[in-house]
């Protein structure tokens, strides 16, 4: 018992560690984050990014969850699909991210609001939204599988989980000329963009290693939490589309209720609309967000401890 209590702290120590660095990593390179990833995919990342809104399929009122936002283009491009009658929440765990979102937001009048949160332990009540999604962020998740868990938790039964990720290009010269980019071109770009050439080394590692095509839909469906999972390939599979229905949510006791009452314990409020005003914190970024509710707010942990941000896109 004792060797599996060190075996685990040691993995929970290492998580944190990793954590920490990938959070100060998407810090550093966040004001050049959005011209990096219009440069590096040919400003392809766009049209992805407006599949998975359409992909949805939502009523104009619907509330949709954004998880690993970052600088919130999806959530915006899910606000520019549905109007001004849905409500859109972005979240996730760098503060620096969130203030371009929020800056980005206002620039374009668009009713989204942002929150500093960890995907694997998301602060919103059971079925909450109509779907959630995530663009190129599921791999740097520490747990994807409970990252996966959390954000169908968080979507009413019948409601759809998409997961735009990267997947690997077939053989062949293509191929070939796919892994030299990904490999060399990428990171000499990314760092000349950026000023942090390990950023977008590690960009290369994380997507080779993450499972792709079917290999994803497995890890969806070890979740338990979907009745259908689906994929669509992208610019020759280098990108996926995953799509996941989930299924009918299990009772209060069997699920969300240690999630509820972990927040409990840290003081957090798991049952808030997907309207309620969110704030991503205006100073010191190991300071957590807070949610304004008129009467009183919230405050999130301080320090987030799993990774949910992609590198780039």
């Amino acid at each position: 018992h004792l060797s599996c209590i060190e075996g685990f702290t040691c993995h929970a120590q290492h998580a944190r560690a990793m954590s920490i660095a990938i959070r100060e990593m998407f810090a550093s390179i966040s004001g050049r984050y959005d011209v990096a990833n219009a440069v590096l995919s040919f400003g392809a990342h766009r049209s992805w990014r407006r599949r998975v809104a359409e992909e949805a399929v939502l009523p104009a009122h619907a509330g949709v969850l954004d998880c690993a936002t970052g600088t919130g283009d999806l959530a915006l491009e899910f606000a520019r699909n549905l109007g001004s009658r849905a409500k859109i929440v972005g979240v996730d765990f760098t503060p620096e991210m969130l203030r371009l979102a929020e800056e980005k937001a206002a620039r374009r009048l668009a009713a989204v609001e942002f929150v500093q949160a960890d995907v694997t332990d998301l602060p919103f009540a059971n079925s909450m939204f109509d779907a959630a999604s995530t663009a190129f962020g599921i791999r740097n998740v520490d747990n994807p599988i409970q990252g996966l868990r959390e954000m169908a938790r968080v979507v009413r039964p019948g409601g759809k989980v998409l997961v735009l990720e990267f997947g690997r290009c077939g053989g062949g010269l293509l191929g070939l000329l796919y892994a030299f980019y990904t490999a060399y071109l990428i990171p000499v770009i990314g760092g000349l963009l950026t000023g942090h050439r390990s950023a977008y080394r590690y960009l290369n590692r994380s997507s080779r290693s993450f499972p792709s095509g079917d290999a994803f839909l497995k890890l969806m469906q070890e979740t338990g939490m979907f009745s259908r999972v689906e994929r669509v390939p992208l610019a020759l599979d280098v990108v996926y589309l995953y799509s996941g229905t989930v299924s009918q949510h299990e009772t209060p006791s069997h699920r969300g209720e240690h999630q509820s009452s972990r927040r409990k314990d840290r003081g957090i409020c798991a049952r808030q609309p997907p309207n309620a005003r969110l704030t991503s914190p205006p100073v010191p970024r190991r300071l957590a967000p807070r949610l304004h509710l008129g009467l009183k707010a919230w405050s999130a942990p301080e320090s987030p401890t799993q990774s949910q941000r992609a590198l780039v896109l």
